[in-house]
C-alpha cells in the first residue's frame, strides 16, 4: 500500500467546524460546505499547506487507481491456456485466481504477479507468515501459490515466462 499523507492541520481544522456546522443546520447543503472550505482554505493557504493538500488528495486517488488495474478484466484468449505476456494489452494474466493480482513482497512494496522472480516469491512467503503470525490466512494463500511456481524459477525468470509449466 502507498505512503499515505494525512489531511494538513489547517484542514482537519475546517473540516472540524464546517462539519459541526453542518450537522446543526447552519449549512444547508454539501455543495455550500465545499464552498466554505474553499474559501477557508484561500484565506489561510500556504505554499506547504497546498502541496500537503495536493499530496493528500494524489494518495486518495492512487489507492483507487492501484486498485483499479490491480485487477482488470479477463484477458483475450487465443486458445486454451493462453495468456498475453504481462503488459500486453494493458492486462496483468491472472495466475493464480485465489490471490489478488499484486502480492505483498515486503512492507507497502508491492509486485504483479506475472513479474515476480524467485527472491520476490521468496520475500511473498516470509511477508505472509509474518502476516499468518500476525492471525491471519494469507500465508496459505501465498504458499500455495509459492509450492507451485518456486520450483521452476532460477535466476532472472518471472512467473509470467513460466507460466505454461505450472502444475
Amino acid at each position: 500500500m502507498p505512503s499515505r499523507f494525512g489531511l494538513p492541520q489547517v484542514g482537519r481544522e475546517s473540516l472540524e467546524v464546517i462539519g459541526r456546522r453542518f450537522f446543526a443546520g447552519d449549512i444547508d447543503s454539501k455543495a455550500r460546505a465545499y464552498e466554505l472550505f474553499a474559501d477557508d482554505m484561500e484565506n489561510r493557504a500556504d505554499e506547504r499547506m497546498g502541496r500537503d493538500a495536493l499530496v493528500f488528495a494524489l494518495s486518495v486517488e492512487f489507492d483507487k487507481w492501484v486498485k483499479d488495474h490491480a485487477t482488470p478484466p479477463a484477458p483475450p484468449v487465443d486458445g486454451p491456456g493462453t495468456v498475453p505476456p504481462l503488459g500486453e494489452g494493458g492486462y496483468q494474466a491472472e495466475l493464480f485466481p485465489w490471490l489478488s493480482a499484486v502480492i505483498e513482497v515486503s512492507p507497502a512494496r508491492f509486485v504483479p504477479q506475472a513479474a515476480m522472480t524467485g527472491p520476490d516469491w521468496d520475500k511473498a512467503l516470509r511477508q505472509a507468515e509474518v502476516k499468518k503470525n500476525n492471525g491471519t490466512s494469507h500465508y496459505d494463500d501465498i504458499k500455495r501459490a509459492y509450492d507451485k511456481v518456486r520450483p521452476l524459477l532460477s535466476g532472472d525468470l518471472t512467473t509470467g515466462e513460466v507460466i505454461a509449466d505450472l502444475p
